[in-house]
């Protein structure tokens, strides 16, 4: 009895797949999506910087240059958090 149902539930659910799916391959983008023009995730570097972003990429760079030599270093992580702080302020703003 047991197989029976087990039977009838795979047949039934291989018939409603088998049913519902359509004819031929069917691209998941449409045939149109070469015209569709990508644009970069990645935001475009800012031209002018505020004065708070200036004093800041300072701050951090006085840090690399002269306390860090001093106190020597303590990241094990390659870049630094101060060298990546400083690559996002200047992609970022």
């Amino acid at each position: 009895m047991g197989f029976k149902i087990q039977f009838l539930i795979v047949f039934f659910c291989v018939a409603t797949a088998t049913l519902s799916a359509e004819i031929g391959y069917q691209e998941p983008w449409g045939k149109d999506a070469e015209l569709v023009l990508r644009q970069s995730r990645i935001p475009s570097v800012p031209t002018t910087k505020g004065i708070w972003t200036k004093l800041a990429e300072q701050v951090i760079l006085f840090h690399q240059n002269v306390l860090s030599p001093v106190d020597g270093p303590r990241s094990h992580f390659r870049p630094t958090s101060s060298r990546y702080m400083l690559l996002a302020m200047r992609r970022h703003g």
